[in-house]
């Protein structure tokens, strides 16, 4: 048997082989990769989504944590193994509907390419994150939620597009269970759920011949199920755990690091109306030491560009929130009430979010212009990197992209359209949510990057042979 002919007949066992080897190639050769943020979801700590803390909480009770591996408790290793075969799986995934929607027209050596496309692409997003960023480290093989999250919305992308080619339930009932996990993995993931209402409105609503009022009626139900099914599980896991009926804490973090970031000492005047003296205090004093680090939007030039603003941002986030703005509202809390630890957070949390209620009322000026920094960054972070020769690069690759979707709108290249936008729909989503949220970095943005490129070179492949004929 020839190779070629050899490829096409085996394409989905030798890919579904390749992938495997891959990931776990890099998980054997690094093993597991302890971050910043892994004590935290090892411990199970009050601020974490309840999935991922579980899912570690699985292998340390079969494996238990005594016994070293690669430096680390040795539950750990497995545990990025599971980890390395859902990216495998994801990535093949993505070839495997590739393979099959590019051969409906084209059987053959261009549907494989077409598959191979798909995985080489997946494989390529973080390799760069591991060389090109040196971080040293593959997602797959790191103790953090995205491990789990963007294998996971790869998959929720592939179930999406075969939602709306074929409106199986079988795959409404996988988008379901992606979407509650991946909430429940990390909030931010509440992209995906948006992105399939998006995706649903423009083919089940806007769309004339497709449009389906009852199918777009059941998504939206399907999405306030899952929100409910996705509450419902962390308040039972806090109870089940803590004792107390209560979700994770930290859900004013992001709003008040950026509000206090863009705020300014005349916004203390806020609290005389909208607030209260303690809240105004509290602010003033954080304030204060802010300014004194100058984390503040006002420690940056007027006329400074959007990297400039973007980056300091970025570096004040978390002082903000971890060192100036919680010690001072924890102090507060302390000299004021008697509260044990689970009910500190709790407190913390409700004094919290009176401060973000009051400095919504402040001057939007600065605000927004910290969220117009945010937005280009988190487009460049979506398909390239934030560096000088790169940041031009990335936007002209959004233009090109959308000119090409244009193109294939023109020539009713449906296949195509739709998973291109499956893959820019997505980026979107995320960048305008981070970009209000938190400060953009690859390891919030990249989740798309993958399906985004496969998108693009397909479209200029498919435009290519189309010129040539």
């Amino acid at each position: 048997m020839k190779i070629r002919q050899f490829c096409i007949r085996y394409f989905r066992p030798v890919s579904l082989a390749v992938s495997l080897m891959f990931y776990l190639m890099f998980a054997v050769a690094d093993g597991p990769v302890w971050c910043k943020d892994s004590y935290s979801y090892a411990t199970m700590g009050l601020t974490r989504e309840p999935f991922y803390p579980l899912y570690l909480a699985f292998f340390r009770r079969i494996f238990g944590e005594q016994a070293q591996l690669y430096g680390q408790p040795v539950y750990l290793f497995p545990a990025i193994l599971g980890q390395s075969i859902l990216w495998a799986f994801a990535a093949w995934s993505v070839g495997i509907l590739l393979y099959e929607e590019y051969g409906s027209r084209n059987p053959g050596g261009k549907a494989v390419a077409a598959g191979w496309t798909g995985i080489l692409l997946q494989f390529a997003v973080p390799l760069l994150n591991r060389f090109a960023a040196i971080r040293g480290s593959m997602y797959s093989e790191c103790i953090m939620t995205e491990s789990l999250a963007m294998p996971l919305y790869v998959l929720l992308g592939v179930q999406m597009y075969r939602w709306v080619r074929r409106h199986r339930r079988r795959d409404l009932v996988l988008i379901a269970v992606s979407t509650f996990l991946l909430i429940s993995i990390r909030k931010q993931m509440a992209i995906g759920l948006l992105l399939f209402l998006c995706i649903s409105c423009l083919y089940d609503v806007l769309r004339k011949n497709s449009r389906n009022m009852k199918r777009f009626l059941y998504s939206i139900l399907l999405a306030g199920l899952v929100v409910l099914m996705a509450k419902g599980f962390d308040y039972t896991y806090n109870y089940l755990l803590r004792g107390v009926w209560m979700e994770h804490t930290g859900n004013s973090k992001a709003e008040l690091c950026t509000l206090i970031f863009s705020a300014d000492e005349n916004d203390a005047a806020l609290f005389d109306t909208y607030g209260t003296p303690d809240e105004k205090a509290m602010f003033e004093e954080i304030m204060s030491k802010a300014k004194a680090q100058q984390l503040l939007i006002g420690n940056v030039p007027e006329k400074a560009g959007w990297v400039t603003l973007a980056e300091h941002y970025a570096d004040s986030y978390d002082v903000i929130g971890f060192d100036v703005a919680q010690p001072v509202i924890r102090e507060y809390i302390t000299s004021h009430y008697d509260l044990d630890e689970i009910h500190q957070e709790l407190k913390l949390d409700e004094i919290s979010s009176e401060i973000v209620r009051v400095l919504w009322h402040q001057d939007k000026k600065d605000l927004l212009r910290v969220y117009g920094a945010n937005l280009i960054k988190g487009f460049v972070c979506s398909d390239a990197r934030v560096m000088p020769v790169l940041n031009e690069i990335g936007i002209l690759i959004y233009v090109i992209f959308l000119m090409l979707y244009a193109a294939m709108v023109r020539r009713k290249q449906a296949q195509l359209c739709l998973f291109s936008e499956i893959a820019f729909g997505g980026i979107l989503i995320n960048t305008v949510v981070v970009g209000a949220l938190i400060f953009p970095q690859p390891r919030y943005m990249t989740y798309g990057m993958g399906l985004f490129y496969a998108a693009l070179i397909l479209m200029m492949e498919r435009l290519r042979k189309k010129d040539a004929a």
